[in-house]
């Protein structure tokens, strides 16, 4: 009698374990929102030329409405922005801007240059931090979204 009670409160604590650090399939735990729940990266990769490796940042837009901007680096660097935003599903849109040499000003990309494609509809749930990583190939010109949970 004692062994099935026993088996069934480690299978029960085994559960909310689970339930309590957000753990995946693999035993993967998630970040729980609190400032953020959600984080933005971008960076270009083959960029070959640390000349060719402009300063800039990533004007960002969520629903069509201007939220703010990432952090400023280089091309090949990770730029980052976090946004608080409700649980529902979104698009976000995003504007590269470099820094011009020579006038010491920041200018948005042609749009011909700018990432594309330039937006990515995502997910935002109550219980993780979701991470949208775009990956820009500056020798291609073309970009790549992938989007994940933050792990802890």
């Amino acid at each position: 009698m004692k062994k099935p009670l026993i088996a069934a409160a480690a299978i029960l604590a085994v559960l909310a374990g689970c339930a309590l650090n957000r753990t995946a399939g693999d035993g993967t735990a998630f970040k729980r929102p609190s400032d953020y729940n959600f984080l933005f990266k971008a960076y270009s990769v083959n960029v070959t030329d640390p000349a060719l490796d402009r300063r800039c940042y990533f004007r960002v837009f969520i629903d069509k409405i201007e939220s703010g901007r990432t952090s400023t680096g280089l091309e090949s660097q990770i730029n980052t922005f976090q946004a608080r935003l409700s649980v529902n599903r979104h698009l976000l849109m995003v504007e590269k801007w470099v820094l011009d040499e020579r006038s010491g000003k920041y200018s948005k990309l042609n749009n011909i240059e700018q990432p594309r494609p330039n937006f990515f509809y995502f997910e935002v749930t109550d219980d993780k931090i979701v991470v949208v990583t775009l990956v820009n190939d500056s020798t291609k010109g073309r970009s790549m979204y992938g989007v994940e949970f933050e792990k802890e």
